[in-house]
């Protein structure tokens, strides 16, 4: 599938230093993905070359993404690493993941809708449920 190969080709960029074609190659990860775990993998190496390239906003807004759809320490340690460089406190957090779980879900039901049709029908149950 496009999803596993735009992954796969997400860490080989990373692994070779190609912080840029990362951050392209794992958007397009992030639009083309239609189950949770795969989609926060997305959301995960995004933030990964954002790290890279020094954008710790974006890297943040990653994280924050991918926690959304797969709650784990790798990335909850990267979030909040990223938190106390953009001196953020951790209390904070807790608001954003909400304000971020929001602004995720109604972009992923608009995105389904468009591709899918207006019930999504033809996805798997897991793409429905977002």
């Amino acid at each position: 599938s496009y999803v596993l190969a735009f992954g796969a080709l997400g860490v080989l960029y990373m692994r070779t230093k190609r912080y840029q074609e990362c951050v392209d190659v794992s958007e397009n990860c992030v639009r083309r993905a239609f189950d949770a775990n795969r989609l926060g993998a997305c959301y995960y190496n995004l933030g990964k070359c954002h790290e890279h390239l020094g954008s710790d906003e974006e890297a943040f807004d990653a994280y924050l993404a991918s926690l959304e759809f797969r709650e784990n320490d790798t990335t909850d340690e990267a979030l909040r690493a990223t938190a106390r460089r953009l001196k953020r406190p951790f209390a904070k957090i807790g608001i954003e993941r909400r304000q971020s779980e929001a602004r995720v879900s109604a972009a992923s039901r608009a995105f389904l809708r468009a591709e899918c049709g207006a019930g999504g029908s033809m996805l798997p149950k897991t793409a429905r449920e977002f």
